[in-house]
């Protein structure tokens, strides 16, 4: 837990000044969480890349094609899943389906439950292609048996 910055005539080009590069470039690039061997840390980066890619996915949503986004996270997916179940309820009932609020902020209002139902499947098969896509690379990534392998996924 000690840092200390010094400055050194060393040319980056020289052999101590790559010596330290190379160095350096490793202690920045390490994953304390994963094994120190080169498989395991070219997996935890992979790992981190595709969650990245995920929670940058995450924050656009789904493009529905229709002028708005609806959320991809689990609370989102659950809050549609509700909101969808009173809409059945107040259909059934003959009273006004509930709206939606995209991630735009703005209310998505359905005519009917059959208009509803189609834009929420379309959502539901988008975002299980969606999560299964990442799941696909996570899993690649964990049965890669090589570093070079590792890259390739992503």
């Amino acid at each position: 837990g000690v840092t200390k910055n010094i400055t050194m005539p060393v040319l980056p080009s020289s052999e101590i000044g790559m010596f330290i590069s190379s160095l350096s470039n490793q202690v920045w690039n390490f994953i304390p969480s994963a094994e120190p061997d080169a498989l395991s840390q070219a997996k935890a980066w992979s790992i981190k890349n595709i969650d990245n890619e995920w929670t940058a996915l995450e924050k656009i949503g789904w493009d529905s094609g229709r002028g708005y986004h609806l959320g991809i996270t689990p609370s989102d997916v659950a809050l549609l899943v509700g909101v969808f179940s009173l809409a059945k309820e107040a259909a059934a009932l003959g009273l006004p389906l509930p709206n939606l609020i995209s991630m735009e902020n703005t209310a998505i209002v359905f005519s009917s439950i059959e208009e509803m139902t189609t834009v929420l499947l379309e959502y539901g098969q988008a975002r299980s292609i969606i999560a299964g896509t990442f799941a696909d690379k996570r899993k690649a990534v964990e049965n890669a048996t090589e570093v070079g392998v590792v890259g390739v996924v992503i």
